[in-house]
């Protein structure tokens, strides 16, 4: 018997949507440096920083999964022509795996995502009792041919597997699944593109073979995985937020299931660079939150920025600096003059957003503005920003305005909203 005729994908699908897009410029070997649990609870590729295009990648796929088998494994051409129209490829190419928007690439994060899901729950039926008993051990074969495949029989050796009379075989819940698999996991696909998979060995013949003694009860799965297959960003402790955050190189947040990267220099540093005449692009520096992105949809007729990032580059802070830095300018404006210690209070500033308004479309390039109210115990700040780079996710500061007050009153035909449940600043 084959499990591939009777397998549950409930709980597989519910592990795949419990998966959280994660953007990174991480390529293959950072993301295999990157602690399990956060593998397993992220939906990433190698070198896609673009969370908007995880998220596109993964609802389709997880359309796709929901089908019958016949349409699922062969749904990979509608996803690579449906993925390569939203990138904006080209009529030609490359056949780069590192190009983002080859058919090879794509076919080959389509052809992962669903053998993995499939596998996992494959793997998961074969835990049953009496599966287990039935079928205590399995055979890792060649399900397709390779121009060059790799030496499989040596990696298995090497690993400390067993070989009987030449082939690869081991128990269920033998540690050498897990040895031999680039991504850590008991259970194909064991590597990129390796064609390798596995066949049940039914009990007379594991018995027969000596994998294992007539009467033993096949060993159980060990429960760490199990708790792997609950893994999502939300539980993540933060220590693998911690180890993740070496590995981008910037400091990571998590809020309401989301991981989002921020740089980890602030914006008082960032501030310092401007002045000095340095040049850069938009620098998240913190994440939107639930919450916000909630308000923000009210007041922009629906945009979606819950996937967005506060973000600041250099030209709006020289635009703050020469705007609103003055204090006898400001005075006059009846406002408090903008200093580097109130970019440094930025993140909080942010955080402590209670009021957003609409703030209309910037005319030269069509961006949507939003303009945001926060109240903090030396003055009340009015921030605007931009929707930009929705690829990146980052909503930009255009200005920066303090007052000593409250901020100015809205007009009536703006549309407004107060975000709920704003945190807190301890």
């Amino acid at each position: 018997m084959n499990l591939s005729t009777a397998v549950p994908f409930d709980e597989a699908l519910q592990r795949f949507d419990r998966r959280t897009p994660l953007g990174s410029s991480l390529r293959t070997e950072g993301w295999a440096r990157a602690p399990m649990e956060i593998r397993e609870a992220a939906f990433f590729s190698a070198a896609v920083e673009s969370e908007r295009t995880l998220s596109e990648m993964k609802s389709r796929i997880s359309d796709d999964l929901r089908l019958n088998p016949e349409v699922r494994f062969n749904g990979k051409s509608g996803f690579v022509a449906d993925m390569r129209r939203s990138l904006g490829a080209g009529p030609g190419d490359t056949g780069r795996l590192t190009d983002i928007t080859s058919r090879r690439r794509l076919e080959l994060i389509y052809q992962m995502n669903v053998a993995e899901a499939y596998e996992f729950g494959r793997h998961k039926q074969s835990q049953s009792p009496a599966l287990l008993e039935a079928f205590p051990a399995r055979e890792l074969i060649r399900e397709a041919s390779r121009e060059a495949p790799r030496e499989w029989q040596s990696r298995w050796a090497e690993a400390g597997g067993s070989l009987y009379g030449g082939r690869m075989i081991a128990l269920v819940n033998d540690p050498i699944w897990t040895a031999i698999s680039r991504f850590g996991r008991p259970y194909p696909p064991f590597d990129f593109g390796s064609g390798m998979g596995t066949r049940d060995i039914e009990r007379d013949e594991a018995e027969r073979l000596g994998v294992i003694a007539p009467g033993e009860m096949p060993p159980a799965e060990d429960p760490g995985f199990n708790d792997l297959r609950q893994a999502s960003i939300r539980g993540l402790a933060g220590d693998a937020i911690e180890r993740l955050s070496d590995l981008f190189g910037a400091e990571l947040r998590s809020d309401g299931g989301k991981l989002a990267t921020i740089s980890s220099v602030s914006p008082g540093d960032l501030y310092d660079r401007a002045r000095q005449g340095e040049r850069f692009k938009s620098t998240a520096y913190e994440i939107v939150t639930p919450a916000q992105a909630a308000a923000m949809a009210q007041v922009t007729g629906g945009t979606d920025l819950s996937r967005y990032r506060h973000s600041v580059d250099s030209s709006a802070l020289d635009h703050v600096r020469k705007e609103h830095g003055n204090p006898v300018t400001e005075a006059a404006r009846g406002q408090l003059a903008i200093t580097r210690a109130d970019f440094d209070k930025l993140p909080e500033i942010t955080r402590n957003i209670s009021e957003v308004r609409d703030a209309g479309i910037d005319q030269t390039l069509k961006l949507q503005r939003i303009a945001s109210i926060s109240p903090s115990a030396d003055g009340t700040y009015y921030m605007i920003e931009e929707v930009r780079s929705p690829k990146k996710g980052h909503l930009s500061l255009v200005t920066l305005m303090k007052f000593e007050g409250q901020a100015p009153r809205a007009n009536p035909q703006m549309r407004r909203a107060n975000v709920q449940n704003a945190p807190d600043t301890d």
